[in-house]
């Protein structure tokens, strides 16, 4: 597009808008104002970008930036200028490096300002892109983030006028655009159009800011978050604090839904409280979002958000409204939510079915806490920095800690053998008081470090093992429970003892009496509340723990005038200990003091004889005894790391106790992954370039995850690494290997689809191929007929190819005969070289035990099939305790060999090395991805730190 020249008086030359690659610039009138007193870029932005002042009893605009406040009356321009090129009066250029002072703005807008400014030289000023030798006269700083080419164009002095761009931020300043145009080859000249890029900067932003003043509704795009963790309510309120937009979808009794838009604290007012699920009832009415909002008229109206809404008032939080209580409660439920009973017989109890349950009116299968964000789809910052938000500071995990109880019944003898311990502990310092054992002559009084406190836990548990084992201790129960941070759990071991109790019902002559049964509890019940301190180093512990027993022969009976037991009620002996307790992390709580006392009298005598008078002594006698125990419980929290890893300490060893089966023939077996089964991935998480690349896409990925999405960064993105789909099919290929009971899969049930013959598409068995190049019968003559040669069966991919009639392609081999050794001492090598390329999947045939190889890459097929898929092939879903289930085959069922086969098949052998070669492929495509400059505006390429000792495969 070329400029019109025309000249103008008594106004500014027009700007014209072009719309073009992905984004709005301004093609512009770059003419100066003669010898006026230069001004910023966010200063001359004032002029175009705000909207026009006021109107007299209209309130002025609020909240705006001071560079987009409505201008003041600026002096005309001089006449007689050129529109596109300067004239006779423009100001003289300022020297060949400027910094121009930007609004505040990130570096996606400054980055979409340069590529505009770009844009506009070449189409108005025939600017093109330098040569190499060029681009070398313009250096950048190094606290210069460079955007774009070098620019280079030819004046009419058949001068080389280069120009380059880029940004600079410093602490506690506004951003500015650094500019550097010099005449080739002179290092200290100016380039003279260094004079036109502040005012084509200011217009662009002017235009930019209208463009972001009334952005239709329809034009925004939107998003859903799922929250896991807190409630919709407690989300929207925390994000109405921080300062965000926030629109509320209540449903009131009545049952239609209402809207109320909250206006974040941090730009609109205040307001309204969080917290506890309460949000305050909503001021309607113009000032809060642009245009206002319509106002109900009448209870149940619904309101609506403003269909033109302003880019500084995005993002726009709504809160999806939830189903009733009685939508997602059980089936037939109460209107709150309860269960409503369907009949009932004598005591209250369910005997028959009533009537049908009335179900919902509809059946809702939505989630139950979710948001929609609305934001300006040229802004994905907006989304991205309110997903991490939510994601980092509000929908967080409350931390996991498994709670270890042991209940010990301790004689009087095991008591004095045991000892006692008294610990306080302050810091890194711990005061002893007591021995663990009577008697031992150690110090009574003792000050040590914090690395006693695990060597005086071991001793302790080792002897009260000792005492288990002589019969001096008892263990009453060993539970543990898994719970949250700050909830209760709740562990009850015991019986219920039924008390029967009568009631006379008698009238007139008859003489009735009813019975009915109340239970009483008996045994150990332990509520524990733990609370978990910001590091995880200490816990604290609401205890309630009680042990109830029965005490015989003190119980209550009630007996009929016959001496018939009517009622009987048992004594309990109860013990009971209520505290509060702070603890470092796992170590044991010891709770003691629970004594009881014991006296049994045992009488023996002859019948008859003990009874007689004076004599009666001597053929009777009487043994007492008394006994002290004492209960002990050891509490003993471990809090869990975040993530699958720290659930390690609540799993079951691996012992085949703990295995999970199903003896049910409707339902498939299952293993449940052991040590054996997985590998050691620490050296791979912990690789310093993995976790340096990761930080990097997280930045990325916090102001545009579309854009990590479409390259190379999405091999790390979301705690992904390159190849570990191949490593965990190796591990996989080991389960079969070790757990596959099934019979192996005969050449005969293995199927190819040979090359076609006249179009005609055949379907034979692997045995059918193997004895026609053997002896024609017997399929394992081949591998005695060729001991020198080895059946290579190779699949293409062709499944992600725009390209017709390739359907059946893929699953059609290539068969051919390689040479290779007798003794296999090549075969290793072979299977590697034909499986290097990425698109083709070649299996190796020797001898039988290369049959096997092949059945158990069918049953890694299937194993991958049943249990999620190829997205199941990751670091965080194969790790210890997951339970998988094992494929079964039939006897007769036949199995299409494919180019999935074909590659479980190599990747048996080499998962490690193709992992390793797939690693390093992925690591180079990151950094040659973010050193290209495309995320410039979020990652500098200058900034990256340079990878060392690079392996190249």
């Amino acid at each position: 597009m070329v400029a019109r020249l025309r000249k103008c008086r008594h106004r500014r030359p027009p700007i014209k808008v072009v719309v073009g690659g992905g984004c709005l610039f301004a093609v512009l009138t770059l003419a100066l104002a003669g010898p006026t007193q230069p001004t910023t870029a966010a200063q001359q932005a004032q002029g175009a970008a705000a909207p026009s002042a006021p109107a007299k009893g209209q309130p002025a605009p609020l909240n705006l930036p001071a560079w987009a406040q409505p201008p003041s009356v600026q002096p005309e321009p001089p006449s007689g200028l050129l529109q596109g090129l300067p004239g006779p009066t423009a100001q003289a250029a300022k020297g060949p490096t400027q910094l121009i002072d930007l609004p505040r703005m990130d570096n996606r807008a400054i980055v979409e300002l340069i590529s505009s400014l770009i844009t506009q030289l070449e189409i108005t000023h025939d600017y093109g892109s330098a040569t190499e030798a060029q681009q070398a006269q313009i250096a950048v700083p190094a606290s210069v983030v460079a955007v774009g080419p070098v620019l280079v164009r030819t004046d009419a002095h058949k001068r080389k006028l280069l120009m380059r761009f880029g940004y600079l931020r410093r602490p506690g300043q506004l951003p500015q655009l650094w500019l550097r145009g010099m005449v080739s080859p002179e290092p200290g000249s100016s380039n003279p159009d260094n004079a036109l890029i502040e005012p084509a900067v200011s217009a662009i932003i002017a235009s930019r800011n209208k463009s972001e003043t009334d952005i239709p509704l329809a034009d925004l795009q939107t998003q859903t978050i799922n929250l896991a963790y807190i409630d919709a309510d407690s989300a929207i309120g925390m994000l109405k604090a921080m300062g965000f937009n926030v629109v509320a979808a209540e449903r009131p009794s009545g049952g239609l839904a209402q809207t109320s838009i909250y206006p974040g604290s941090g730009t609109y007012g205040s307001g309204g409280a969080f917290g506890n699920n309460t949000l305050p009832n909503p001021l309607f009415g113009p000032g809060q979002l642009q245009g206002g909002m319509m106002s109900p008229s009448s209870p149940g109206a619904v309101p609506t958000l403003p269909r033109l809404v302003r880019n500084q008032e995005l993002p726009i939080v709504i809160r999806m409204p939830g189903p009733n209580p009685q939508d997602v409660g059980l089936v037939g439920a109460a209107a709150d939510g309860t269960v409503a009973p369907t009949g009932s017989g004598q005591g209250g109890l369910t005997a028959i079915l009533g009537t049908s349950s009335r179900l919902s009116t509809e059946t809702l299968s939505s989630p139950t806490s979710q948001l929609m964000v609305l934001y300006n789809p040229d802004r994905p910052e907006q989304f991205s920095q309110l997903r991490k938000a939510i994601s980092e500071s509000i929908d967080t995990p409350a931390r996991q800690i498994v709670i270890e109880a042991m209940v010990l019944e301790v004689t009087s003898t095991g008591l004095r053998d045991l000892g006692v311990q008294w610990n306080y502990q302050q810091g890194l310092n711990t005061l002893a008081i007591g021995s663990l054992t009577a008697g031992s002559g150690t110090n009574t009084l003792a000050f040590t470090r914090n690395s006693a406190i695990e060597a005086a836990a071991r001793t302790f548990f080792i002897k009260v093992e000792a005492l288990v084992q002589t019969g001096k201790a008892e263990v009453l129960a060993r539970p543990s429970v898994l719970t949250l941070d700050n909830r209760q759990a709740s562990i009850r071991v015991g019986t219920d003892i039924p008390i029967a109790t009568s009631r006379d019902t008698s009238s007139g002559g008859d003489a009735r009496v009813s019975y009915s049964f109340f239970y009483l509890p008996t045994g150990i019940q332990l509520n524990v509340r733990p609370r978990i301190d910001n590091e995880g180093h200490e816990v604290s512990l609401q205890v309630d723990a009680a042990v109830s027993t029965t005490v015989a022969n003190l119980g209550t009976q009630i007996r009929s005038p016959g001496d018939v037991v009517l009622a009987a009620a048992p004594a309990v002996s109860t013990r009971r200990v209520q505290t509060y307790a702070r603890i470092p992390n796992s170590t044991p709580l010891i709770i003691g003091g629970l004594i009881s006392r014991t006296r049994d009298e045992v009488r023996d005598a002859t019948p008859v004889l003990g009874e007689l008078p004076y004599i009666g002594a001597l053929f009777r006698s009487k043994k007492e005894a008394s006994n002290r125990d004492e209960v002990i419980i050891i509490l003993t929290p471990y809090v869990l790391e975040q993530g699958r890893t720290g659930l390690m300490a609540a799993l079951p060893k691996d012992a085949p106790a703990f295995d999970y089966s199903r003896e049910n023939a409707l339902f498939r077996k299952n293993v449940r992954l052991r040590a054996e089964d997985t590998i050691n991935l620490a050296y791979i998480r912990e690789n310093a370039r993995l976790r340096h690349f990761r930080s990097i896409v997280n930045q990325v990925a916090a102001v545009d995850p579309a854009r990590v999405q479409q390259s190379a960064l999405a091999l790390v993105a979301n705690q992904r690494t390159p190849g570990e789909n191949t490593l965990m099919t190796g591990v996989l290929y080991g389960v079969i290997a070790n757990h596959y009971v099934g019979k192996p899969i005969q050449a005969k049930h293995i199927q190819l689809i040979m090359e076609r013959d006249k179009g005609e598409v055949k379907v034979r068995s692997l045995a059918d191929v193997l004895a026609g190049l053997g002896d024609g019968r017997n399929a394992t003559s081949f591998f005695s007929a060729h001991s020198d040669k080895c059946l290579a069966i190779t699949f293409n991919t062709s499944r992600d190819e725009l390209q017709a009639g390739n359907i059946l392609a893929e699953p059609e081999p290539q068969t051919r005969m390689i040479g290779c050794k007798s003794d296999r001492s090549d075969w290793n090598s072979l299977i590697y070289e034909l499986n290097r390329d990425a698109d083709s999947h070649t299996i190796l045939l020797k001898d039988e035990s290369d049959l096997l190889r092949l059945s158990h890459a069918i049953a890694v097929r299937r194993l991958i099939q049943i249990n999620g898929g190829k997205r199941m092939l990751n670091f965080d879903n194969l790790s210890i305790g997951r339970v998988l289930s094992l494929p079964e085959f039939g006897e007769d069922q036949n199995h299409l060999l494919d180019a999935d086969v074909a590659d479980y098949f190599y990747l048996s052998l080499h998962s490690l090395r193709q992992f390793e070669h797939e690693f390093e492929a992925g690591m180079s495509a990151i950094d040659g991805t973010l050193r290209s400059g495309k995320f410039n505006d979020i990652v500098p390429a200058s900034k990256l730190r340079p990878m060392a000792g690079a392996t190249e495969h």
